[in-house]
């Protein structure tokens, strides 16, 4: 299963990226391949095009190729006011142009608040519906609660990681 590892934090300390980082050890011990994207791209713009080129016209730095190759997509965002990070939305819009039946997402979340789970059970329903009209599945989320500070992350959060790299090769290989 190759993978495609998305970085939606702009905080290179924080703790967002301390799971990004997580999540690529993880993926080499278990010796997939991954991808990583940092480059600064634009959002979808709606053009339409995509519908009957079957591919993006922007000519930007997006990895369109390497996440077409990918079967499994991880994306670690914070959480912000109850959404993935707006340069996690802009990811998430460019994927439109993709044909994301049989892929499998990952997500791996941090979240300043407990407050009805940072807002992660919202995500899921989105990620639900995404699913739904795409026919893509999306494992069950990671969330790291780090209260607004940089935290280091500890045992429970490797097996958690471990967890979802496991359900999402369950889920790629069920289809």
């Amino acid at each position: 299963m190759n993978f495609f590892v998305y970085n939606g934090s702009i905080r290179k300390n924080g703790s967002t990226n301390n799971l990004y980082k997580s999540v690529l050890d993880h993926l080499k011990a278990k010796r997939y391949d991954y991808y990583t994207c940092e480059d600064s791209f634009s959002p979808c713009s709606n053009c339409g095009f995509c519908k009957t080129l079957k591919t993006c016209t922007k000519q930007d730095s997006f990895p369109l190729k390497d996440i077409s190759k990918a079967s499994g997509i991880i994306i670690v965002s914070p959480i912000y006011f109850f959404n993935l990070s707006p340069k996690s939305l802009d990811f998430l819009s460019r994927l439109y142009c993709l044909n994301l039946s049989g892929k499998i997402f990952g997500l791996v979340l941090s979240s300043g608040s407990q407050f009805r789970f940072g807002g992660v059970d919202l995500i899921q329903d989105q990620f639900s519906r995404i699913d739904e009209f795409c026919g893509s599945r999306t494992a069950t989320p990671y969330n790291k609660v780090t209260f607004d500070s940089v935290i280091s992350l500890n045992e429970t959060d490797n097996l958690g990681i471990d967890i979802l790299i496991e359900e999402m090769r369950t889920l790629h290989n069920e289809t």
